[in-house]
C-alpha cells in the first residue's frame, strides 16, 4: 500500500498540529471520521507514523458500525491491543 496522502494536506496538517501540541504537554481529542473507504485509516496510520517517529505513545481503536450500542469500544479496543502487544 502507498503511504503518500492524496488530497488530504489540510486534514494531516490539523492533525499534525494536535500532535505537536500534545508533544508540548497539552490534552485534548481529535476524532476522525467519514463513510467508509474514505481514507480515514490511511490518514491515521500516517498520524501514527508521526508520532511514533517523535517518540510518542500510540493507541488506536476501533468503531463499531453506526447504530451498535458499544460506546467504549474504541478506548477498550486500543487498551486491549496496547496490553496484548506490550
Amino acid at each position: 500500500m502507498s503511504r503518500v496522502l492524496i488530497g488530504r494536506a489540510a486534514e494531516l496538517a490539523e492533525l499534525t498540529a494536535a500532535l505537536e501540541r500534545a508533544a508540548a504537554g497539552s490534552a485534548g481529542v481529535v476524532l476522525v471520521s467519514g463513510d467508509a473507504g474514505v481514507g480515514k485509516s490511511h490518514l491515521v496510520s500516517a498520524l501514527t507514523r508521526a508520532a511514533r517517529g517523535k517518540g510518542c505513545a500510540v493507541l488506536v481503536g476501533q468503531c463499531a458500525e453506526l447504530g451498535e450500542s458499544m460506546p467504549y469500544l474504541p478506548l477498550a479496543d486500543a487498551l486491549w491491543t496496547a496490553a496484548q502487544t506490550g
